[in-house]
């Protein structure tokens, strides 16, 4: 029976997923600062509320456009 991958190099997708998650957080943090800098600045937005909304956004968008 041919294995679809082989046990050997499982260590190599944990560590391409774990380095993936971390550049996709540094990503995310970077745009939610660009996009909400200047209505926490204004002091339109608290902090918490900019994180709450961004969290629904990202999430929302994700789950919506993502394949």
């Amino acid at each position: 029976m041919l294995e679809p991958y082989s046990p050997d190099v499982v260590w190599i997708v944990v560590v391409g997923y774990i380095v993936a998650l971390i550049l996709a957080f540094g990503l995310g943090a970077n745009d939610v600062a660009n996009s909400f800098g200047t209505s926490v600045g204004s002091k339109v937005l608290t902090v918490k509320q900019a994180c709450m909304i961004a969290t629904v956004a990202e999430i929302a968008g994700s789950v919506l456009m993502g394949k």
